[in-house]
């Protein structure tokens, strides 16, 4: 049976610095979603054949008890010149997004978001929230993505956004939430994601959420955003004796599978 899903890592990227990773996940009955982040966009068409690459990573790393599923879309930090310079998302793009919808393992978009003050960054979030109004299933899901610097006034502008897409709330994750973010984000009562990882939140951060009822637990899922290395903190919160064991299963585990309509692949 699965211990845990990752509900926010980078398998693709793991996959190429150490290739024991999904052995070290199967030997802790964990699976993951991988979430789409690609340095290495050029050009619009490699979105798409990125795309497509998670998809066929996925399928190799899923197992019964390690299942594996991903998002796709377009991270602030991975713009291409080329995407900059139009208007509206490329019909090559959302041909790509609307093709990827129909494969249940994938789960929906994300990770998007915005990373800096940065104009083109709100541009191309705010048009793949205008994608997801007009596209997105009901049973997908949007990953957005918040970032390690100046954390609070950038979640602000999020949030400022996404008032005007209310509709899609029922279908948002906002990541790396950290303790001086959850005011915040409790204002608009979404799911949200804690990164157990060096430099992010810590399973004592974790602990004072859950025990000072700082946030709906059946809307918190922990994650490990493991890309270069796996996330030691994640793993350590998986195999150690911390919470209740309810609590703690419902932070990495249940709460992802109801979230993610995953109880079909996960029986």
């Amino acid at each position: 049976m699965v211990t845990a899903i990752d509900s926010h890592m980078h398998g693709d990227i793991l996959l190429k610095q150490d290739k024991d990773f999904p052995a070290k996940y199967r030997d802790h009955n964990i699976g993951g979603i991988i979430w789409s982040y690609n340095e290495n966009i050029h050009e619009v068409s490699d979105y798409v054949f990125y795309w497509d690459y998670l998809k066929n990573i996925v399928d190799e790393l899923s197992q019964k008890n390690s299942p594996f599923f991903y998002k796709i879309g377009i991270h602030p930090r991975t713009i291409c010149q080329e995407l900059k310079n139009t208007k509206k998302l490329p019909t090559e793009l959302k041909k790509a997004l609307e093709s990827h919808m129909k494969n249940p393992k994938c789960l929906g978009i994300g990770e998007i978001g915005v990373d800096g003050e940065d104009e083109i960054q709100e541009k191309i979030f705010i048009e793949q929230l205008n994608w997801c109004v007009n596209y997105l299933p009901e049973n997908k899901r949007i990953g957005i993505h918040t970032p390690r610097k100046n954390k609070y006034k950038i979640t602000q502008n999020i949030l400022s956004i996404l008032n005007d897409y209310k509709s899609l709330y029922n279908q948002l994750v906002i990541d790396h939430v950290e303790l001086n973010t959850i005011e915040l984000v409790k204002k608009i009562n979404v799911q949200i994601g804690i990164t157990l990882q060096k430099g992010k939140s810590t399973k004592d951060d974790v602990a004072k959420l859950v025990n000072n009822n700082l946030y709906d637990i059946n809307k918190v899922m922990l994650n490990s955003d493991s890309g270069r290395i796996i996330s030691r903190p994640y793993i350590d919160f998986v195999t150690g004796k911390y919470l209740k064991p309810e609590e703690k299963s419902k932070l990495l585990k249940y709460n992802i599978i109801s979230f993610y309509n995953l109880e079909e692949y996960l029986s």
